[in-house]
């Protein structure tokens, strides 16, 4: 009897131990996974104004290139030196919406994209721009095809897509009420296939200049091709 009484008391003492190392132990686990959860908290803090800050940043110097395109890419040509994609495409952009002057625009960006042939943001900005200018004698539509399948096929991770919608916003954010800005910016989206987003750009610009015919004719394909879509999902 007294071997019995003595293992039970030793199995009591054993747990006993047991239960009070656990308990010591989800304390300490408490008191830790409390301090994770306040450490992450910050730290999601301050990455959303680290990504803030980024993202001012870059809009910030979008849109000190696009105001000394013209200068900086003079100064490159001086120096005898042949531009690269983003001075091509920011210089373009000048031509087309500050000085207005599309047949240059597309001009530079052929001789970009003949410069550098594997550039998808170059073949985005003139699949654009020939979507706008609509030249029949210079076969605009299909060429403008041509070079947003093949942009699209160069940028899979759309690298390039992110820096023109970024420079197309600065855009907007300088020169808003220029309907071909805008146009081209619904051109661009309709490219991503955002139809619903390209179909409200579309619609402010026709609001601005009610009687521009490329800009109203490539709203009209986007709505020829949204009715197809709806066909094609309702059997007809």
């Amino acid at each position: 009897a007294s071997r019995f009484i003595r293992r039970r008391l030793s199995q009591d003492r054993c747990d006993r131990l047991r239960a009070e190392r656990d308990r010591a132990a989800l304390e300490l686990r408490t008191i830790q996974d409390n301090a994770i959860t306040k450490v992450q908290k910050i730290a999601r803090v301050w990455l959303a104004y680290r990504a803030v800050d980024r993202l001012r940043e870059k809009y910030d110097d979008a849109m000190e290139s696009l105001e000394s395109a013209s200068d900086r890419f003079d100064e490159t040509g001086a120096k005898g030196k042949w531009p690269d994609e983003n001075l091509y495409m920011e210089y373009s952009m000048h031509l087309m919406y500050t000085v207005k002057e599309i047949n240059d625009a597309v001009r530079n960006l052929r001789a970009g994209v003949g410069r550098l042939g594997e550039s998808a943001l170059l073949m985005y900005g003139y699949a654009i721009l020939l979507s706008l200018r609509r030249s029949a004698s210079q076969n605009d539509l299909d060429e403008a095809k041509r070079f947003q399948r093949n942009a699209i096929k160069l940028d899979p991770l759309r690298k390039a897509a992110r820096r023109l919608e970024l420079l197309f916003r600065c855009m907007i954010k300088m020169d808003g009420l220029n309907p071909m800005v805008l146009a081209s910016y619904a051109v661009f989206h309709q490219i991503l296939r955002n139809h619903a987003t390209a179909i409200r750009y579309f619609q402010r610009a026709i609001k601005l200049d009610p009687y521009c015919d490329p800009i109203i004719a490539a709203f009209a394909d986007l709505q020829q091709l949204e009715t197809r879509k709806r066909a094609i999902v309702r059997g007809d």
